[in-house]
């Protein structure tokens, strides 16, 4: 390039801190690094197992169900919508194991590919809703990669209604990148301007609201999940380290430390007074008799 002979004339000095871009830290309550399954909570999401399959559901006169139900645990990601966002290659992995999908449903931030697995010992059919793969016939552990666009998509297999899994693909988002031991948000530099911060269990929404990345600075998000999937977010301002960050930081630079101070030091420039007569006591101190 043109430039290159230019840059190795002026060394040039690599500056670790972006312009703008997204810090901060995320709690998580360990049952979402721990837990292999969830309870549904909210009758829209039970409604739609009943539309699968009613056998699943037992409900006593007068009364709620007599067990809960439960699902694959679905994966927990943080996004940012909006222009201008770099391009990501999203992957998940589904797997086809005890007549159902773990997860049974799930979210790409953007056009990806969804790679099935079938863990049964038995070959299994599956059906979709793309037209290219109206039909799949998966043999004991083999793999089949779909790539999906916008939009949203259902598989199932054949002879089990109630064995589904439905996938939502965006467009113009981002998936943000943390640390789920220390809570650390990968430090992101992005484009100023505003956006929609949005947490996903899966394909299901749990909070979105809209944040603004500033001119010059970073958003800095402090947000929780609770176990009940209460989500709650602060957001704030400072600057984005692109250097590797320690251990709890969050890529947050800190702040410089005053320099200590010598007690009674003359400000710079100023001469040192040395005491003569002049600036004695007016009046002598007479000796006590």
């Amino acid at each position: 390039m043109s430039l290159g002979s230019l840059r190795a004339q002026t060394p040039q000095v690599e500056n670790p801190v972006a312009e703008s871009g997204l810090v901060g830290e995320l709690i998580l309550d360990e049952f979402y690094a721990t837990a292999k399954s969830r309870v549904l909570r909210s009758e829209g999401e039970i409604e739609k197992i009943m539309s699968r399959s009613a056998v699943r559901v037992e409900r006593a006169t007068g009364t709620g169900f007599i067990s809960p139900l439960t699902e694959a645990m679905p994966d927990l990601q943080m996004v940012l919508s909006g222009e201008n966002l770099p391009k990501q290659q999203p992957e998940i992995t589904v797997g086809l194991e005890g007549l159902r999908f773990a997860p049974s449903h799930a979210l790409l931030p953007q056009e990806g590919v969804v790679t099935l697995v079938n863990r049964h010992e038995i070959p299994m059919e599956v059906l979709t809703t793309l037209e290219r793969w109206e039909r799949i016939t998966l043999a004991p552990g083999q793999r089949k990669s779909l790539a999906f666009r916008k939009g949203e998509y259902r598989i199932w297999l054949e002879d089990f209604p109630h064995a589904v899994f439905d996938l939502v693909v965006l467009e113009k988002t981002l998936a943000i990148d943390f640390d789920w031991e220390t809570g650390a948000i990968e430090p992101t530099p992005l484009p100023s301007g505003a956006y929609q911060l949005g947490f996903y269990l899966g394909a299901r929404p749990l909070h979105i609201q809209p944040v603004v990345v500033p001119l010059e600075g970073a958003l800095q998000i402090a947000a929780t999940v609770s176990a009940n999937e209460i989500v709650t977010v602060s957001v704030t301002t400072g600057l984005i380290n692109l250097e590797e960050p320690e251990s709890g930081d969050a890529g947050i630079p800190e702040a410089e430390e005053p320099a200590a101070s010598i007690p009674n030091q003359l400000p710079a420039g100023v001469p040192e007074q040395v005491p003569t007569l002049r600036n004695q006591p007016a009046t002598p101190l007479n000796p006590v008799q």
